[in-house]
């Protein structure tokens, strides 16, 4: 389970991924640069949970729907939209090929530039593309796909998600920190017990300079690191 929040306003992106124990074997994942690309990097995949390509400003992350099993896995297939794309189109255009041949388990990514966001559901070979504006939320559940298994914990961790958006006028990166350790029981982004939170990454990407922070472990017991890539 992953919950991916993200604010694209004036050419300036924040985005957050809070990173759950996944229904695979967990390892462990660290922050690592991959091909121009700074990630989130898995270390039982050898794939991503989220990154950005310094490049090319293209970013992207991806969570996990329950419903369809496949061989290949999902974060090997978003490193390689974010280290081989010159452009958004070009990510887009990765994902939705390879997805479509039906070798991926279910899953939606968000994929963006600093002009526009695409969230992506892929259930089989069924695949929808679709451009978002300004914010974007997004957990375990397809929003237009009818297939997949619609977790209640993940349609109550994005009203919680957007309505602590909805209370603030603009937002910070430190907004995007306490969204993190956000607790609202059962839409709890910061979650505790046998699917807990592992780790956490955010992104403050603008065409002049980009920051990245990583957090590891529950963020509302651990505190973010800011983290350089030379």
């Amino acid at each position: 389970m992953c919950t991916i929040v993200a604010s694209l306003s004036g050419g300036r992106l924040l985005f957050l991924e809070n990173r759950d124990v996944p229904d695979e074997r967990f390892i462990g994942d660290m922050p690592a640069m991959l091909e121009d690309v700074a990630a989130l990097f898995d270390l039982r995949s050898s794939g991503v949970v989220c990154g950005f390509n310094l490049r090319s400003r293209v970013y992207g992350g991806v969570t996990n729907v329950l419903g369809y099993e496949a061989p290949k896995s999902r974060g090997v297939l978003l490193l390689k939209a974010l280290a081989k794309a010159s452009s958004l189109g070009e990510a887009v255009g990765i994902l939705v090929s390879e997805l479509r041949t039906g070798e991926y388990s279910s899953a939606v990514y968000l994929i963006g530039d600093l002009k526009s966001m695409v969230r992506v559901e892929s259930y089989g070979r069924e695949v929808c593309a679709e451009e978002l504006e300004g914010i974007a939320v997004v957990t375990n559940i397809f929003h237009e796909l009818k297939s997949g298994i619609r977790l209640e914990t993940s349609v109550a961790r994005e009203e919680a998600v957007r309505r602590f958006l909805q209370q603030r006028k603009s937002l910070s990166l430190e907004d995007f920190m306490q969204l993190a350790r956000l607790h609202m029981g059962v839409g709890s982004v910061c979650r505790h017990g046998v699917k807990q939170t592992v780790s956490s990454m955010l992104f403050k990407i603008s065409s002049e300079k980009s920051e990245v922070y990583y957090c590891r472990g529950n963020p509302c017991r651990s505190q973010y690191s800011k983290i350089y890539f030379h």
